[in-house]
Order: C-alpha cells, then sequence, then structure tokens
C-alpha cells in the first residue's frame, strides 16, 4: 500500500526565462511540476503553463520556494520563475520552517531562504524540519538524533534510526525495536513494537508479532493488532489489509470501506485510490465510486484540487471529475 506517513527524506549563472506573471500577486497561487521533452517547468491548476519548461529536474513549491536543478547543480526559485538562490548544490531539499537541506561534497547542511549555509555541511543525512527539529544521521556511525533551528544537538545521536517529528512525537529504533520520543528526548512510548508508522490524526499503526494495530499518544493500544497490513489515518480513516483485501476503518476500529480491493491509497481531499483487477479508481469515503482510470494509467493522489496521472511513462494531470486538464504532448 502506498501509505502518506512522515517519512525520512535523505536529500553559475545564466538568467532563467519565465512565462508572463498573470496576475501581481502569486503568494496563493499553486504551482504544480510539469515535463516536456526532459525539460521540468510549473503550471497552474487550470493547466496554463506558468513557468517555463527549463530545468534538468525540479520539486514542488513548498514556502513559495522551489528546488529546481540546472547544470548539474541545485538552486531555488520563486513563484514567478525568478533564480533567487543560484545552482550550487549537489541536491537540495523543499524549504520548510524557513530552511532547507542542501548537499555538497556529499556532506548535508541547512540554508535559508536567502541561500545562505546557517548550519554547516557536516551531515550523512537530514529530514527537512518538522515542528522545529530536524533529523540527522552523523557520519562518524551513522546514528540518528535531532538538530534545532540554531544547529544545536539537541536529542543526541543515539538511534538506530529515527523519524521526523509528527504530531509532538517521533518514532526511533533501537536494536530493529520502534518506540517514540518527544522533542525533550524522553521517551514517550517504550520501544516494544517489531514496526511502527508515524502519528498522524492521532494514532500510529504498530505491528505485533506479524499483526497491525493502532496506538494512541500514550502507546496505548485502542485497535486491537488484527490485520495483514495497516496504514496511516488520514481524514478519519486508515487504510487495512484483510485476508490479503484492503478496506477502510474509522478511529473506533469499524470497518466503514468493506476490504474488497488488491491495492488502495490514503485517503486525501476526500479521495483515495483503490484497484480491482489491476485497474485502479477512485472512491470517496462512502466507498462509492467517482472516477474511473483507464487500464493505461498509473495515477496518484489528489493532493492541491490536482492528481498525478502517468500514462506512458508522461506526466499528466486531472481534476477531480477525472478531467485531464494537463497534456504534456498537447503543450509540445
Amino acid at each position: 500500500m502506498k501509505k502518506i506517513i512522515c517519512i525520512l527524506t535523505i536529500l553559475f549563472l545564466l538568467p532563467f526565462n519565465s512565462c508572463d506573471e498573470k496576475n501581481s500577486s502569486t503568494q496563493d497561487l499553486i504551482l504544480y511540476p510539469v515535463e516536456i521533452n526532459n525539460k521540468w517547468g510549473f503550471i497552474d491548476n487550470t493547466g496554463e503553463l506558468r513557468i517555463e519548461t527549463q530545468f534538468r529536474d525540479v520539486k514542488s513549491f513548498s514556502e513559495d520556494i522551489a528546488a529546481v536543478k540546472s547544470n548539474e547543480k541545485w538552486g531555488y526559485i520563486n513563484k514567478t520563475g525568478k533564480m533567487i538562490i543560484q545552482p550550487g548544490f549537489d541536491d537540495a531539499l523543499s524549504f520548510s520552517n524557513g530552511l532547507a537541506g542542501i548537499l555538497i561534497s556529499n556532506k548535508w547542511g541547512f540554508i535559508n531562504n536567502s541561500g545562505e549555509i546557517v548550519i554547516d555541511t557536516e551531515y550523512t543525512g537530514v529530514s527537512d524540519f518538522s515542528e522545529g527539529l530536524a533529523h540527522i544521521i552523523t557520519e562518524a556511525d551513522l546514528k540518528h538524533g535531532f538538530i534545532d533551528k540554531q544547529g544545536e544537538m539537541v536529542i543526541k545521536p543515539v538511534y538506530d534510526y529515527a523519524d521526523r517529528f509528527c504530531e509532538q512525537l517521533a518514532r526511533i529504533s533501537i536494536s530493529g525495536i520502534y518506540g517514540f520520543i518527544d522533542k525533550e528526548g524522553n521517551t514517550v512510548i517504550e520501544p516494544s513494537f517489531d514496526f511502527a508508522g508515524n502519528f498522524s490524526d492521532g494514532l500510529a499503526y504498530v505491528m505485533i508479532e506479524d499483526h497491525w494495530g493502532y496506538i494512541d499518544y500514550n502507546g496505548k493500544i485502542v485497535i486491537e493488532p488484527q490485520f495483514i497490513m495497516a496504514g496511516d489515518f488520514s481524514e478519519g480513516m486508515a487504510g487495512i489489509n484483510i485476508n490479503f483485501k484492503w478496506g477502510f476503518i474509522n478511529k473506533s476500529g469499524e470497518i466503514i470501506i468493506e476490504p474488497l480491493y488488491s491495492d488502495s491509497f490514503s485517503f486525501s481531499e476526500g479521495l483515495t485510490l483503490v484497484s480491482v483487477n489491476d485497474n485502479w479508481l477512485y472512491i470517496d469515503t462512502n466507498g462509492d465510486k467517482k472516477i474511473e482510470c483507464p487500464a493505461n494509467w498509473n495515477p496518484n493522489n489528489f493532493l492541491n484540487g490536482l492528481a498525478q496521472i502517468y500514462i506512458d511513462d508522461e506526466l499528466y494531470y486531472i481534476d477531480n471529475t477525472g478531467k485531464i486538464i494537463w497534456d504534456p504532448l498537447s503543450a509540445e
């Protein structure tokens, strides 16, 4: 199952052309990455090209800034397409909490939105900042810890695995056993699970002896481990697998959508993807079919009103009626 979970992310100079600005303010403008002939740019939610396809790679906008790759290096643009941080990084993460992770000579650090390195490049891996802290991996022993926005090590790197903070808690692992800590590094839920997900909608899935259930912030089991697999709660529902079929439960553990599907996503914007006989369709929270995908579609969840669809390795977008609003072949 493709789950929406908070996960670890290890991520001079020619002017760039962009489309003419269509209005005086871009603060509320949502832009979506698109590709034409191996060059990337951005469209708006009507399918209109706002930033010309000119980059070798891009990442989604976050805090009104997007990482873009040009001439083998990463930099950052704003929503008018202006390069505001020149390409000079081997890799780059999206901005979060005002900072972005950048890679230089195989070491990760952080810059601010002026492009200044504010946390030195000294880590083997980093996540983006979440709830004021970033997860890091040390070079010496590959242990996991957390730093604050000043670069201070606020939770010592003593874990074999750790993930970003979600809902004030971060999952950690010691010798393959999972638990949770708070932002002071206190163990809130003792490592006792064979696997665990991040908290979402107040609950986290856990695995105990090959069965999956859910715990609350105190580590109390609130939905008994009984499933072959389970996913994150999103919009009040979570995917669960019974007898190798996926369905959905509510936070009381009641089955809301019967397990009939061979695969599923989490809910996003009132819809989710489920698979029947290798064909995908979007259903709503009542389990009613809303969009039936053609056999050659490789679809993704909706985000900000649109969903990415891959057809023969080409990226398309649809709206929530199933209408294609971006066709890369027509745009060439």
